[in-house]
């Protein structure tokens, strides 16, 4: 399971370097500059830029744009995903 981090935006770039962290391990991005989110907008911001980065390696790896991945946290943790965000059909 990727280990997710939101940083500073000016340490994003060299916390692998810094640390030693594998870049498959550990996802680093930091908040849009200028805006507040808050810890639930931060965290699904955190979730979204991740699964974006894993479809966007994952395209280029493969060659299919079309892949879903998905990232993870803790299970008493809210998550973020695609289908949360299409109208229900009832």
């Amino acid at each position: 399971m990727k280990k997710l981090l939101s940083l500073p935006p000016n340490l994003v770039e060299c916390f692998h370097d810094i640390m030693h962290a594998d870049y498959k391990e550990w996802f680093c991005t930091s908040d849009p500059v200028g805006k507040k989110l808050g810890s639930g907008g931060g965290t699904a911001w955190l979730l979204n830029a991740c699964r974006e980065e894993e479809d966007k390696d994952a395209a280029l790896a493969t060659g299919w744009h079309g892949r879903s991945v998905s990232c993870c946290m803790q299970g008493d943790r809210a998550a973020v995903c695609r289908a949360m965000h299409r109208r229900a059909r009832y």
